[in-house]
């Protein structure tokens, strides 16, 4: 399936994802929680700026799916989540990248 295939909502889905993955503050705090869930604390404490910046960014990954809260308690914990990546999957032109790489692996 190709990008052209993809229905609006899955390209909606992917425009947020992108859209919040653009900025390298939230590039970075993704990257975190990537590597393993983070408390908010833990983000916070982790950058030099207002905890209400980190807040700002932290609820547009939440808002585009990249990320999920976990509340316990009166802390809360941010895991990784792939909500828009199987949409992302779906419109690469799977067929066309394979055939490019084949032709140039070996120049």
């Amino acid at each position: 399936m190709a990008l052209r295939d993809c229905t609006e909502e899955e390209l909606d889905n992917l425009l947020k994802f992108f859209k919040a993955m653009a900025n390298p503050l939230r590039l970075e705090i993704a990257r975190m929680i990537c590597m393993e869930p983070r408390y908010s604390y833990e983000i916070e404490e982790h950058f030099e700026c207002e905890r209400s910046n980190i807040t700002k960014h932290i609820n547009i990954l939440k808002n585009a799916g990249v990320i999920k809260p976990y509340k316990e308690g009166r802390k809360t914990l941010f895991v990784m989540q792939a909500k828009y990546i199987k949409s992302l999957l779906k419109c690469i032109d799977q067929e066309r990248y394979l055939q490019f790489l084949k032709e140039n692996e070996n120049k």
